[in-house]
């Protein structure tokens, strides 16, 4: 109990003894009825009834020091999040005016996925080769990872907290500081591992090619090593300017200024219109950015923060994760924010120059020119759905001719590429000397018309995921060969809170990654896709985590939390989220429940029938 004082005291010191009224211990309001360890003695009962007591009498205050509790120190976030009834699919998405024709429910998409053979994902979980227990190595293919030489705790899964992606502003300042400070200082006291910070290419790089400033960011790792917290650093070679998001960077001004002259540097759709979140993932290699291509870009950044940082490698900062593409996940900008509702199929983004120039080259090869002049027939627009489409359609649709299956492999193909020239140059930077650093790469969670023959969202996003196919099977395959940690999203979703009509399937798509992953020693972790508070979310992510409804695969090397702002630190919101983290590790399944689980998944023919 003197701990969880002192801690209060600490906090309150952040403010002028001019400013307090003597009641600074009741900072932190709501978790300080939430750490088990003091909920024991007689004395925290006292204290607690006390704080209880104080709480309700006083809703509002009138000293600074208890309006400066970590609810209200926090609130000086400016990043206002949506309520969850706003966020929650179906309430505030818009409907398209037509309905869906040639529509007709098709229970046949768990069907084609591949099978896995149980009894040797046991037999390679006991030798390590999986997070079988999260008492193991991570898998043997993961080189000279940080995670292969590290023994997780048994039991544990780490749990992170994205924090505002507004940090560092486009100035390259730290944003409200003190509050941030105060957050981090709460975080660790309730016993989360860490935060994730985003590392913006337009901030670092932003005054002209190989002019870094790393100031701001290098002051936030301080801030987190002085709150005793670890680092998943995420590198981001996008942009962000997402509605209803406080930030907005752009990539750097001097690539702006390039794609001005030569605007086939960034993704097209077929009308014309460029997504400048990113770069195109067809001039990678190209010298088109005075003289260097964008790998070479993202390489003398990444040698750069690695230098920089060199203090902070494998002790504070224990993840780099890697932008693979725009929101940072390995896919095409397929859903512009802009022009894209849900549940659209998107668009395919494959018209600029040297997308077509690639398209064109392999179709020659396969020798069939006419298939490369570009991208099929018949797709529609953002917001369309399949029905609507003649290349989505569920009956005799043209994704299934000869074409549409060789479209749908080479723009899939070559996204991998471009996820495994990434994913291998980062090794060979933070993947040597011995650094104790988790390089990372993160999958899309695209769930909507997922109970469809073409998965047409995920399609127009680089997946060529239809009736017969996986198509995450080869993505997975190459996290494997470059030995790095999979992160995915949807651990908080459930089928049965989706809009039935757009024929979503978080919980399939969580389970065809995961398996992927089991098949071939991937290890992997897990983030929440909407900011939710409730309880029904909690433990959904808790099962997921820990593998409840299929035990033999293995759990998850962690989990992030997204993400921490105004909202969490609202007394009900703080409340629930200690409880969270508090409960994360504890088991949540005992072991006659476990064993019939086991049973039910072993006796199923189909691995995600048992699973789901």
């Amino acid at each position: 109990m003197a701990s969880v004082v002192t801690t209060f005291a600490s906090l309150a010191t952040l403010f002028p003894t001019s400013q307090r009224c003597g009641n600074e211990k009741v900072l932190l309001n709501s978790s300080s009825v939430q750490l088990g360890a003091a909920r024991q003695s007689s004395t925290s009962k006292t204290f607690v009834s006390k704080f209880v007591s104080s709480h309700r009498s006083s809703k509002k205050v009138s000293c600074s020091s208890c309006r400066a509790s970590l609810y209200h120190v926090a609130s000086s976030f400016s990043d206002i999040d949506y309520p969850i009834s706003l966020r929650m699919p179906g309430s505030s998405w818009s409907e398209p005016s037509t309905t869906c024709t040639g529509e007709r429910s098709y229970p046949g998409s768990r069907e084609w996925m591949p099978r896995v053979n149980r009894r040797e994902m046991k037999v390679r979980a006991s030798r390590g080769d999986m997070l079988g227990n999260n008492n193991v190595r991570f898998s043997p293919t993961s080189g000279t990872s940080a995670a292969s030489s590290e023994v997780l705790r048994k039991n544990h899964v780490p749990l992170y907290v994205v924090i505002p992606s507004d940090t560092v502003t486009s100035s390259n300042k730290v944003n409200r500081a003190r509050a941030l400070q105060a957050s981090l200082k709460a975080l660790k006291i309730v016993g989360v591992d860490g935060v994730l910070l985003h590392i913006w290419w337009g901030n670092v790089e932003g005054e002209g090619p190989q002019k870094y400033d790393w100031s701001a960011y290098l002051a936030v790792v301080k801030m987190v090593n002085a709150a005793g917290l670890k680092l998943q650093a995420s590198l981001c070679f996008h942009g962000s300017s997402i509605s209803g998001d406080s930030c907005d960077i752009s990539l750097p001004s001097w690539v702006l200024r390039i794609g001005e002259g030569n605007p086939d540097i960034f993704h097209s759709d077929r009308s014309g219109h460029r997504s400048k979140e990113c770069l195109s993932l067809a001039v990678d290699e190209l010298p088109l950015f005075e003289g260097r291509s964008p790998l070479q870009m993202y390489s003398d950044l990444m040698e750069s923060f690695r230098q920089t940082f060199s203090l902070y490698l494998g002790d504070t900062i224990v993840e780099v994760m890697v932008g693979l593409g725009p929101g940072g996940e390995l896919k095409y900008p397929a859903f512009p924010d802009d022009l894209w509702r849900f549940p659209g199929i998107g668009e395919f983004q494959c018209y600029d120059k040297y997308m077509l120039e690639d398209l064109k080259n392999q179709a020659s090869l396969m020798g069939k020119p006419e298939w490369g002049l570009g991208g099929p027939e018949g797709v529609g627009s953002y917001h369309s759905w399949p029905g609507e489409t003649t290349f989505f359609n569920e009956d005799n649709g043209t994704w299934d001719t000869p074409f549409g299956k060789f479209f749908l492999s080479w723009y899939a193909g070559a996204l991998v590429s471009h996820g495994d020239r990434m994913l291998a140059l980062a090794g060979s930077i933070f993947q040597k000397d011995d650094l104790h650093v988790v390089v990372a790469g993160k999958l899309p969670g695209v769930h909507w018309w997922q109970k469809t023959k073409a998965h047409a969202a995920e399609l127009t996003t680089g997946y060529h995921n239809s009736e017969g196919m996986d198509g995450y099977d080869l993505a997975v395959q190459m996290f494997a060969k470059n030995g790095a940690l999979l992160t995915v999203s949807c651990m908080e979703m459930a089928d049965d809170e989706q809009l039935a009509e757009a024929k979503c399937s978080p919980e399939h798509l969580l389970l065809q990654i995961r398996f992927a992953c089991a098949k071939y020693g991937v290890p992997i972790s897990g983030e929440n896709s909407l900011i939710r508070f409730d309880e029904v979310a909690h433990e959904r992510i808790k099962k997921n985590v820990h593998r409840v409804s299929c035990p033999e695969l293995p759990r998850m090397a962690a989990f992030t939390f997204f993400r921490m702002g105004e909202s969490l630190f609202q007394s009900s919101h703080w409340r629930l989220f200690v409880n969270f983290v508090q409960t994360l590790n504890k088991d949540i399944v005992d072991d006659s429940e476990r064993a019939s689980l086991d049973e039910e998944c072993n006796m199923s023919v189909h691995p995600l029938k048992a699973c789901t």
